[in-house]
C-alpha cells in the first residue's frame, strides 16, 4: 500500500486495529500538518511501514497504543516528530 506524498491536513483518518503483518506500507514523504491520524490497536508485527522524509508539523499522529510492536514503523529521525505519539513502552502481544 503507497501513501507516499499524501497529504494529511484535516480531519480524521484511522487505522485503528489495523494490522501490518507483512510487505511494505509507504508514508514516505507524506505530510501531516492537522488533523489526527489514529494507530490506535493496530498490530507491527512483521513487514516494513515507513515514514521515511515524511513531515510533520501538526495535528496528531497517535501511535502510543498498539497491540504489538515488535517491527515499529521506521522515521528518518525520532526527535523531528512533533505531533507523532509512540508508546512510552514497547508492546508486544495483547495489552
Amino acid at each position: 500500500m503507497d501513501f507516499s506524498g499524501a497529504g494529511f491536513s484535516g480531519g480524521a483518518v484511522h487505522f485503528t486495529s489495523a494490522v501490518f503483518s507483512g510487505g511494505t506500507v509507504h508514508f514516505t514523504s507524506a505530510v501531516f500538518s492537522g488533523g489526527t491520524v489514529d494507530f490506535a490497536g493496530a498490530v507491527f508485527s512483521g513487514g516494513t511501514v515507513d515514514f521515511a522524509g515524511a513531515g510533520f508539523s501538526g495535528g496528531t499522529i497517535d501511535m502510543g497504543n498498539p497491540r504489538d510492536w515488535s517491527y515499529p514503523p521506521s522515521f528518518d529521525e525520532v526527535g523531528s516528530l512533533s505531533g507523532v505519539l509512540l508508546p512510552s513502552t514497547p508492546h508486544n502481544g495483547s495489552p
